[in-house]
């Protein structure tokens, strides 16, 4: 029979300096900001649909180039 021990045995502390207070602050300042998160957000669906609009762009050509073949130079 198994079972999980760590839900009711508490394990003690394995680091040989236990964790200080700053190190927790320096932790939680690495989280970005709202602004930047969504300032990253718009640059990403921008260069997402940069890329389906050269996609399209690039698609219509070659269908151009299938229909009237010697056209395109």
């Amino acid at each position: 029979m198994f079972a999980y021990l760590a839900r009711w045995v508490p394990v003690p502390e394995r680091r040989a300096v236990p964790r200080s207070v700053q190190t927790v602050s320096a932790a939680s300042a690495r989280v970005p900001k709202p602004v930047k998160v969504v300032g990253f957000s718009i640059a990403g669906l921008g260069i997402l649909g940069l890329a389906r609009w050269f996609a399209k762009g690039r698609q219509l050509i070659e269908d151009s180039a299938m229909k009237n073949p010697g056209e395109l130079k």
